[in-house]
């Protein structure tokens, strides 16, 4: 039986999504720009993703198709809070790195009635944490105060010894 309706946002291949699924969660809509990421989903889950830019977005539009979106899922890009890359780059100007921003905008539209958000766990101190200082207060600011916690991925059978910082409501 399935639980709740899921948005998933910044999809990738769908291993948040896969979890969610398999405990029950009804995933109506994912959304990543990678064709070759979304061609990965498809074979993987189901052909509900679509190939958007997460700026085109209103999150209204799934409102209105869906009649609920109760939950919001998604890890934004993480490759400039990254340090598994050897590439030297100004971390600070990477755009990407601001795309948590629409994740927030979208949840504002949507009024989930809790959402995760997953990232590095580099993405807690970058900056001089400054990031997670945004996103508490941006979250605080549309009505959700958050929590966040790093977990080790291995702890959770998975084959891997990254960290990741989660966000909730």
């Amino acid at each position: 039986m399935e639980k709740y309706n899921v948005l998933s946002l910044f999809s990738g291949c769908g291993g948040l999504d896969l979890g969610f699924k398999k405990q029950g969660f009804k995933i109506v809509k994912a959304i990543d720009n990678d064709p070759t990421l979304i061609e990965t989903y498809k074979k993987n889950i189901a052909n509900h993703i679509e190939c958007l830019d997460i700026k085109q977005i209103n999150g209204l539009t799934y409102l209105k198709e869906y009649k609920t979106i109760d939950v919001v899922i998604g890890g934004p890009p993480c490759q400039g809070f990254s340090l598994a890359s050897n590439l030297v780059r100004n971390f600070k100007d990477d755009p990407r790195n601001y795309l948590y921003k629409e994740y927030i905008r979208i949840i504002e539209q949507v009024k989930p009635k809790f959402f995760l958000m997953e990232n590095v766990k580099n993405f807690l101190s970058f900056n001089s944490g400054k990031f997670k200082d945004d996103i508490i207060e941006n979250f605080k600011t549309i009505g959700y105060s958050i929590e966040y916690k790093i977990i080790k991925s291995v702890e959770y059978g998975i084959p891997q010894q990254r960290e990741s910082v989660f966000y909730w409501y």
